[in-house]
């Protein structure tokens, strides 16, 4: 055999079990949907996830962009529906991050990071010039600064001239509430469970 077709043989054995990583998520090529995010997706099936299912197509009713056609039909339905069409697209093999069918299984299929209960939290729903945010702003700017992340670090600035500061707050804590739950170790999960909260 010649060192030519060695090559080629170990560059395609290569690419047939290479992986590659995608927002901390590692896969090999040929992963669904499902498997990509793991932990992440709501149940398929059953109403276990009823709550958050329900919140999902509000989400999802409130989306004006971005929508496969598929799920575009499913706006004004039932969660039942959207948990059928999810569990349809969960074989799918995934391809790019910037897919829109893939965006759109991981927007409305999987955990959310203010899905998740903790002490004291501050629900989306409290408006942003409640004295909650307030609180969580008065208890962020106890903390060291040179400790936290850039983000906070400008909400830790924000002054309380026209409620600056519990706008700022309720806009990082429920920026961070939409993001994709991980897991247990979920970093951003781990952040408003220290931050998003009355005491």
């Amino acid at each position: 055999m010649s060192y030519l077709t060695k090559a080629g043989m170990a560059v395609l054995s290569a690419g047939a079990i290479g992986g590659a990583s995608y927002s901390g998520y590692v896969y090999f090529s040929g992963d669904s949907f499902a498997k990509k995010l793991g932990v992440s997706v709501l149940n398929l099936t059953g109403t276990d996830n009823s709550t958050e299912w329900t919140t999902r197509l509000n989400e999802l009713n409130a989306k004006t962009s971005g929508l496969d056609k598929s799920l575009e039909k499913l706006k004004n339905k039932t969660w039942q529906e959207l948990q059928s069409w999810c569990n349809s697209n969960q074989s799918n093999k995934f391809n790019k991050e910037t897919d829109t069918l893939y965006q759109n299984f991981e927007e409305f299929c999987t955990w959310k990071v203010g899905d998740k209960p903790w002490s004291n939290k501050i629900a989306s729903t409290v408006v942003e010039t409640h004295q909650d945010w307030g609180t969580a702003h008065a208890a962020l700017k106890g903390k060291d600064k040179n400790n936290l992340s850039p983000e906070l670090k400008k909400v830790y600035e924000a002054e309380s001239t026209d409620n600056k500061d519990k706008k700022a707050m309720h806009k990082w804590c429920t920026d961070n509430y939409k993001k994709t739950w991980t897991g247990d170790n979920d970093a951003t999960l781990n952040e408003v469970k220290e931050y998003c909260k009355t005491a």
